[in-house]
């Protein structure tokens, strides 16, 4: 699922047209026309087809990234009915990872007001698979997809292909249930897995062509000018594994993960307790150079403004892009904690000249009596409360908030939650 080394536009099926006089001159057979951009190599590569004929227009090498992404609001004129993007494995030395790169690009194109499509490789893949299989099924039975040592199970639905799961141990393949068909890519393990299918009666496929390519690309565009056109599409599913987390004495923590392959939207959430942790967006990432995964955090943010609890929100849309959202949670308990306690005052008349504590997570509260009522203690926070840490770095006990912070910073020399 590597950038491909060859161009779309060499097919023999297709003509290569460059640096023509205007795209709008070359398609005298189409009133509109639509784009794919994709890596090859180090650079991206655009083709241009029309939309009625879905014959190739125009292709270019875009050698100049940073320009292309500046000139697009003009680059793109109204005969474009649909972009299609597949970049989300695309890196350039002007842009410090991926994310910000197609963060960048899609803030260019949202002023186009042109549909587009951020495609992930292994979705076109899916779609290339299906092609070659020429698929023939109803709503609710399901295919196999053998590629790269993995079996992907999808569902067809009214929406297209569901991703349902993905076996990564062979020996667990012959268990799937519910297959009606099973389609293994061509390889030097080819035999290996027509052998585990057999029962199955598994077609091999060739996705490893200019033209199916092409025939794919056509396919996506009828479903994003169509969103009822679903006969080969594959409903788009994360690239990465994306998470919440947090920072903790210098080590990141996961809070909220997703698997890859998750089916897009996404959308979960998870309720937090008020602290001053940082949280972040992270995900891996294929540092090329160094031939490894890198972990980078996307997004950084912390959780602040008056509330007792947070709920964060982690969102994916169907073009891969993740971001959060945070709600704050107000407990009425809380807020009527003075009420509760003139009531109980009632009850135990002794403790009416005391402070009332309560507590919530790793927060106090105190209520003291003013004025015959209760009140929060403003001084320890009012509502909203104090931390409940000590901490020891210094030659006296640090408490609350300054406490908390020096916790989170090294991990150590304080306690919580006393």
């Amino acid at each position: 699922m590597a950038p491909r080394k060859n161009k779309i536009s060499n097919s023999k099926s297709t003509s290569n047209k460059k640096n023509p006089n205007g795209i709008s001159a070359l398609s005298k057979n189409d009133s509109d026309v639509f784009a794919f951009i994709s890596p090859v190599g180090n650079q991206l590569e655009m083709l241009v087809f029309g939309c009625e004929t879905e014959e190739l227009l125009y292709c270019t090498d875009i050698t100049n990234v940073q320009q292309f992404i500046s000139d697009i609001p003009k680059a793109f004129d109204p005969k474009f009915k649909a972009i299609i993007l597949q970049v989300l494995t695309f890196t350039n030395e002007k842009y410090p990872n991926n994310i910000q790169f197609c963060e960048i690009l899609k803030k260019k194109l949202d002023s186009t007001k042109i549909p587009y499509f951020f495609l992930s490789d292994l979705n076109f893949i899916l779609i290339q698979s299906i092609i070659c299989g020429d698929m023939k099924i109803n709503i609710g039975q399901n295919v196999a997809i053998v590629l790269y040592e993995k079996a992907f199970k999808l569902e067809y639905t009214k929406n297209g292909y569901k991703l349902i799961e993905i076996i990564f141990d062979e020996k667990e393949m012959p268990k799937m249930m519910n297959i009606q068909k099973v389609l293994v890519s061509a390889d030097k393990n080819q035999r290996k897995f027509m052998s585990i299918f057999k029962s199955n009666n598994p077609i091999i496929i060739d996705i490893n062509s200019q033209e199916k390519d092409i025939e794919s690309i056509i396919e996506i565009k009828k479903w994003m000018l169509d969103k009822s056109y679903t006969k080969n599409h594959v409903i788009p599913i994360t690239l990465r594994k994306y998470n919440i987390g947090y920072e903790f004495g210098g080590t990141d923590f996961t809070l909220m993960p997703t698997d890859f392959g998750t089916v897009l939207p996404y959308e979960k959430s998870v309720i937090c307790s008020k602290t001053c942790l940082k949280y972040f967006i992270g995900y891996r990432e294929n540092d090329k150079e160094k031939a490894k995964f890198k972990y980078l955090k996307h997004k950084i943010f912390k959780l602040d403004g008056e509330a007792h609890d947070f709920k964060i929100t982690l969102k994916i849309d169907e073009n891969n892009f993740p971001t959060y959202q945070i709600e704050n949670i107000v407990h009425k308990c809380i807020v009527n904690f003075p009420k509760f306690c003139d009531l109980y005052k009632k009850e135990m008349i002794a403790l009416e000249n005391y402070p009332i504590i309560g507590i919530l997570e790793n927060y106090s509260l105190i209520c003291i009596r003013k004025n015959g009522k209760f009140e929060f203690l403003e001084s320890w926070g009012g509502q909203w409360g104090n931390p409940m840490h000590i901490s020891f770095d210094k030659k006296k006990p640090q408490f609350g908030k300054i406490a908390e912070e020096t916790l989170v910073k090294h991990g150590k020399y304080g306690i919580q939650e006393l």
